[in-house]
C-alpha cells in the first residue's frame, strides 16, 4: 500500500498535478492500520508477538515467503505489483494483449487444477 501511494505521489509530482499533501499523508497513514491491529492483538494476547502466535493457532504461520504454503490473503499486498503489467497490456496491440492474457489464463487454470486435484495440501 505504501509503495502504491509513493508511486502515485511520484507520478503526481512529475506531472505537476495537485494533491501532493494528500498523497504524502496517505504514504504516512497507509501502514498504520496494520500496526494498530498488530498492537491490539499483541495487547489482548499479553505478548508483543501475539499476532504471530494467533496465526500459529490458526495453522497459518508466516513461512518466510514459501510459495506453496502461502495463503491467498498473504498475496493481497502483492496485487498492486500487477498494475504496471495491466498498464502495458492496455497500451499493447490487441493481438499481443490477447496472446499474453490467453497464456496467463491457461497457466493459471492448469496450476489451479493441480492445486485442487493433485496437491495433498489442497485448500
Amino acid at each position: 500500500m505504501v509503495l502504491c501511494a509513493a508511486w502515485a505521489l511520484f507520478t503526481a509530482v512529475r506531472r505537476g498535478t495537485g494533491g501532493r499533501t494528500a498523497l504524502a499523508a496517505a504514504i504516512l497513514i497507509a501502514p498504520l492500520g496494520w500496526f494498530f491491529w498488530f498492537a491490539r492483538v499483541g495487547y489482548r494476547a499479553g505478548r508483543w508477538d501475539g499476532y504471530f502466535r494467533l496465526q500459529e493457532r490458526w495453522g497459518s504461520t508466516f513461512d518466510g515467503g514459501g510459495y506453496f504454503h502461502s495463503k491467498a490473503r498473504f498475496l493481497l499486498p502483492a496485487f498492486p505489483l500487477l498494475f504496471p503489467l495491466a498498464r502495458a497490456l492496455a497500451t499493447a496491440r490487441p493481438r499481443a494483449a490477447y496472446t499474453v492474457l490467453g497464456a496467463v489464463v491457461l497457466l493459471s487454470s492448469a496450476y489451479g487444477g493441480y492445486l485442487l486435484l493433485v496437491w495433498k495440501y489442497s485448500p
